[in-house]
């Protein structure tokens, strides 16, 4: 009977917790109402409020519930010098739900801004990893200088996904110097990515000229004592 009686209470228990966790359950549509409530009080702060904190938090919290909705009450803070890298940060967040409206919105900042260096910068200094995606999709812009800032930034940021991409700059500048730097990114990455084998299969590329067969070999060095033989062979005929 006791056994029974457990067997009963056991079971009413789970029928219960059942009950009660598909009450707390919300529906898609729910959590979508929940979500546009949360952006549009975000979205109101940063168009009354003059307290610059209060909109820096506003900005940061679109950065979890903010998408496509968001973007046009976020990018003109992109113009705002106290407010471009949060704003930088927004979008890059929001960039998985909106690529391409995103993307749309950096290139428009770019062809019109009198601060393109400055807006690359911001985007780069936000540390995420999601604003990579965005520096990809940009590249290459017509400024030599914007090109370095993103090739730099790629590099650093070291993703397996920007390796075609400086790769392939890197070719295009004949593994030379060059104002984009475009060579010395991609080397940069190599060593960001400890992909030793990748420069030392760089060194024996033939076209190399003596400066960029240095930079390899001392890039090599730094990465492990163990390659100063390495790059002793490879360049002794600098």
């Amino acid at each position: 009977f006791n056994m029974k009686k457990n067997i009963y209470i056991l079971t009413s228990f789970i029928c219960f917790g059942s009950f009660v966790t598909m009450a707390q359950v919300k529906s898609v549509a729910e959590l979508e109402k929940i979500r546009q409530d949360k952006v549009s009080q975000q979205l109101e702060i940063l168009k009354s409020e003059k307290d610059l904190d209060k909109k820096q938090r506003a900005l940061q919290a679109l950065q979890f519930v903010g998408h496509d909705d968001a973007l046009p009450s976020i990018t003109p803070f992109l113009q705002d010098s106290q407010l471009q890298g949060a704003a930088c940060r927004t979008l890059t967040a929001i960039y998985p739900f909106a690529p391409a409206q995103v993307k749309a919105i950096f290139e428009a900042e770019l062809k019109k801004s009198n601060q393109k260096i400055e807006l690359i910068q911001a985007l780069i200094q936000t540390n995420y990893a999601a604003a990579v995606p965005v520096l990809e999709s940009l590249y290459p812009q017509k400024d030599s200088r914007i090109n370095q800032l993103i090739l730099s930034g790629l590099a650093n940021f070291a993703a397996p996904s920007s390796k075609i991409i400086l790769q392939e700059a890197a070719k295009v500048a004949h593994y030379t110097f060059e104002p984009q730097q475009a060579f010395e990114a991609y080397v940069l990455y190599l060593k960001n990515t400890k992909s030793e084998a990748d420069l030392i299969s760089l060194s024996k590329v033939n076209s190399l000229n003596s400066a960029s067969k240095s930079l390899i070999a001392s890039t090599l060095v730094r990465m492990s004592a163990t390659h100063i033989t390495t790059a002793w062979n490879q360049f002794v005929n600098l």
